[in-house]
């Protein structure tokens, strides 16, 4: 079976606008919502997960967070 392509920065804030319109992480995978919903500050999905902030966080990871991160700093901080 053939590896899903990695995630980054920009593909994560793709993810995001496209949520964020919809108004749903539904068609996501668990790491991917997790991401999402941390990026969007959207603690009603991840409560509709059954995930707390830390559990998000393991789901995902330490490579994961740097992406986060960076996607919350140039969505809500406009940095390119």
């Amino acid at each position: 079976m053939a590896k899903p392509p990695a995630l980054d920065v920009d593909v994560l804030i793709t993810l995001c606008e496209s949520a964020r319109m919809l108004n749903s992480h539904a068609a996501l995978s668990r790491r991917q919502a997790a991401m999402v919903a941390v990026v969007l500050n959207r603690w009603d999905w991840l409560w509709n997960m059954d995930l707390t902030i830390v559990l998000a966080i393991q789901i995902i990871g330490a490579d994961g967070m740097a992406i986060v991160c960076e996607a919350e700093r140039r969505i809500y901080r406009n940095n390119a």
